[in-house]
């Protein structure tokens, strides 16, 4: 580690003239968390449309019978973990 001449210990990130290493740093930051995010968004409104396409399939059809019931699975472990944290936070006062 390079120390400053003051002693101590050097700035995190290395500043130079231009700050330019800090910018070039953030800007690398950013592009990785848009792709990380856009690809994230692709992926979920993939499984929306998935989920939609099922649900107003034949409900005879053995796929759309098996969303339905992940749907129902979902929802009723929702309101389930509603009602513990409800149940919890009277019991200790949160």
């Amino acid at each position: 580690m390079v120390r400053p001449k003051g002693g101590g210990i050097a700035p995190w990130p290395p500043k130079c003239a231009t700050g330019s290493v800090t910018v070039t740093l953030l800007l690398l930051l950013s592009e990785k968390f848009t792709e990380v995010l856009n690809k994230q968004r692709e992926e979920r409104a993939e499984r929306d449309r998935e989920r939609v396409r099922l649900l107003t399939a034949d409900p005879f059809d053995p796929d759309a019978q098996r969303l339905i019931a992940e749907e129902i699975r979902q929802v009723e472990f929702s309101i389930n973990y509603c009602l513990f944290i409800c149940t919890v936070t009277a019991w200790f006062k949160v």
